[in-house]
């Protein structure tokens, strides 16, 4: 009953935003109608599902994870996001990353049988945070190398970003067994293999993406590359050196090379982090790709003051590299302190990372 009146009031105030002018207001509506679209989905875990419909669903550890296969289920596919659910808006909300389920649910799912992709065996790597390159390594890759030793022969569902793409095919998974999905789709599949949590990353399986991923990479010619490099961090990105153009003189003075890892292929910018003995980067997801150094090397990370996130570090220890983190000076603009952010430009110690690399 509850969920046929918030389907009401969504549908009440959609009327509305059609007579009224105002765009501002009309925005308003739109984000009550989503709310009250959210209420009318019901999350639920795996476990509770199971026991809600008196289910026997097969289950086994992965790693350091739990997989479940449900099966019948649909996925419904956002620009940013996916959302796994029976044919009664039930989501499972193993398929929220956060595990904030009821606050994404701003969309709304639409099942039109004739539309519908069916699918025997299948697992979804399009969740939340899951177009990024550093979420999708951690999060997904670890999964996808676990599965693979597991006998899983079914399809994966990922966003069809090209680096996603490139990074599935790298780790050895061939092309007829990905669906790159897109906003809009709805798959129904048979056997959905889901993850427990995707933000658990199994670090030694992130050792065994690592050898695999290498080991399908030619590295015959890596004497070309640099020994000393410097990745550039550039618009359309947040969190950017605002005063590059020094550090780039500084660092050319100690013979690094600059590359800006857009321009480059997954493959290219691997060989890159692979040839170096140090490394000099600022924070962001190409810091993912210190994953690929060797024993022995160095890598340097340049935080702003407001947004400090050493994410590699189980990875670094891992490789048995060194690490430094360059953090700038607090409020070097004079700004209240409530005006920073975490996608806040910055500027780098220059001297501190002259004194950095000198010592080195």
């Amino acid at each position: 009953m509850n969920k046929v009146y918030y389907l009401f009031l969504a549908e009440l105030v959609k009327v509305l935003m059609c007579i009224i002018p105002s765009k501002s207001l009309r925005t308003m509506l739109r984000n009550i109608k989503n709310n009250f679209m959210a209420n009318t989905y019901n999350f639920i875990g795996v476990d509770d599902y199971a026991n809600k419909k008196n289910l026997s669903i097969e289950q086994y550890s992965l790693g350091n994870n739990r997989v479940s296969i449900v099966n019948d289920f649909y996925v419904s596919v956002f620009e940013d996001l996916s959302y796994i659910h029976d044919e009664n808006n039930n989501i499972l909300e193993e398929c929220a990353s956060l595990k904030n389920s009821k606050i994404l649910a701003k969309k709304t799912i639409h099942i039109k049988p004739n539309e519908v992709t069916m699918l025997d065996k299948a697992v979804v790597f399009a969740l939340e945070t899951e177009h990024n390159y550093w979420h999708f390594t951690f999060h997904c890759l670890d999964k996808v190398i676990n599965l693979e030793e597991s006998g899983f022969e079914g399809k994966y569902l990922i966003f069809d970003d090209s680096y996603l793409k490139e990074l599935i095919k790298l780790i050895g998974i061939s092309s007829d067994r990905v669906i790159p999905v897109h906003r809009n789709e709805v798959y129904k599949v048979s056997n959905l293999y889901v993850v427990d949590d995707y933000f658990k990353t199994d670090y030694s399986a992130l050792q065994k993406v690592k050898s695999k991923i290498l080991s399908n990479i030619d590295l015959s010619d890596i004497e070309k590359y640099p020994k000393k490099l410097f990745v550039r961090r550039i618009k359309p990105y947040k969190r950017i050196i605002k005063n590059e153009s020094e550090v780039i003189e500084l660092l050319s003075k100690y013979g690094f090379d600059m590359i800006f890892p857009d321009d480059y292929s997954v493959e290219e910018q691997i060989k890159y982090f692979y040839a170096a003995d140090i490394i000099v980067a600022p924070h962001g997801a190409n810091s993912t790709n210190a994953l690929y150094m060797r024993e022995n090397t160095r890598f340097i990370e340049c935080f702003g003051f407001y947004y400090l996130t050493p994410c590699m570090l189980d990875v670094i220890k891992d490789n048995k590299m060194t690490y430094n983190m360059l953090v700038s000076d607090g409020n070097d603009e004079g700004k209240p302190v409530k005006v920073f952010g975490r996608h806040e430009d910055y500027v780098v110690n220059i001297t501190l990372l002259e004194d950095t690399i000198y010592n080195l």
